[in-house]
């Protein structure tokens, strides 16, 4: 273990370098209660803030695990998402706190579950990001039902034609020669609406789905949205390998944004992460192969933040519940955690 005093290095790491973390859950109610989803060694389990860990696999076979998380509302229920395990993967669920679990796939036509979001609005909604797109359930986990933009068929008739109207003769003049029109100069022809972002039906992996508040400058902005549909106080944005998407309301579908610092790269860098700041609307940190990068403005822009370690994939980010200066980061470097917010 090695504590640095320097603002700069502020990382401390609380595991062997060897572990692989995929994702870290902090329990809202109890903070002291940390979970890890790890590469090969299942899910550990920490009840002295992430101080020390202890193994709690009883119920799985597969030892990949890719996400966690905690119910805020029922003491000891807990979720997991499991990987590549030909018949034993996909979302499972515990009851005591982690100890035992049990596989919950009912509705869910997917194998492998990357992503497990309860909502801030309901505390029995879940989504999950999977290999086959998003799902969403409505009873913690038991049942399913796909995340998709609703299908409508246009009863719209076409336009009635319109009657022919006759020819108007042209004036003739004394000489027998019927005389020109004069010209007139023709109107500029009106200029064509914006055209919207392009929508479209997360139907591949989705890697992290998060809530986000939008900023006051933002939130009235209604061109990147639906005019008939009313803004909600909270956004979701979601992770893929094709980039960062948006949704301001599930049934108008996601749009992807733009890293525009990332884009001084050789590459777009491959997101693994994304989370937002529970005191600062349109913050956003999200955790790539390439390093961290940070938005304040709903993700208009971003800027490369420093990193635990330089050659780290970052796989999971999470803040503290009570303490939003507090960041933890799971890599392929080991556990890292940060008290001045990285």
């Amino acid at each position: 273990i090695s504590l640095a005093a320097g603002a700069a290095d502020s990382w401390k790491r609380v595991t062997s370098e060897r572990l692989i973390v995929n994702h870290v859950a902090i329990h809202p109610t109890r903070p002291d209660r940390v979970f890890l989803a790890t590469e090969d060694q299942g899910i550990l389990r920490s009840t002295d803030g992430g101080q020390t860990f202890s193994p709690s696999r009883d119920g799985l076979i597969q030892r990949q695990i890719s996400a966690l998380a905690a119910d805020r509302e029922v003491p000891g229920r807990v979720y997991a998402g499991v990987l590549f395990d030909q018949g034993e993967s996909g979302f499972f669920l515990s009851t005591d706190g982690g100890l035992r679990w049990e596989r919950s796939m009912a509705g869910m036509e997917a194998e492998d579950v990357y992503a497990i979001h309860p909502s801030p609005e309901a505390s029995q909604r879940l989504y999950v990001g999977t290999n086959r797109g998003l799902f969403r359930s409505d009873d913690r986990g038991r049942n399913w039902r796909r995340v998709e933009r609703p299908q409508t068929v246009s009863t719209v008739s076409p336009p009635p034609a319109r009657p022919l109207r006759p020819t108007p003769r042209r004036p003739v003049s004394r000489a027998g020669r019927a005389s020109r029109p004069k010209r007139s100069t023709p109107p500029p022809p009106p200029s064509p609406p914006p055209s919207p972002p392009t929508r479209i039906d997360l139907r591949h992996q989705v890697f992290s789905i998060v809530p986000l508040t939008p900023a006051a400058d933002m939130a009235t902005d209604r061109a990147a949205t639906s005019p008939r549909e009313p803004l909600s106080g909270t956004w979701m944005l979601a992770s893929t390998w094709e980039g960062l998407f948006l949704s301001e309301e599930e049934n108008l579908g996601w749009r992807r944004l733009a890293l525009t610092e990332p884009s001084r790269l050789s590459r777009e860098p491959h997101i693994h992460t994304v989370i937002t700041h529970p005191k600062l609307p349109g913050w956003i940190l999200i955790g790539t192969d390439a390093g961290i990068f940070l938005s304040t403005n709903n993700g208009r822009s971003f800027i490369r933040k420093p990193t635990p370690d330089p050659l780290a994939r970052i796989r999971r980010l999470a803040i503290h519940p009570g303490s939003p200066s507090a960041l933890y980061a799971g890599t392929s470097a080991g556990f890292f955690r940060s008290f001045d917010g990285g």
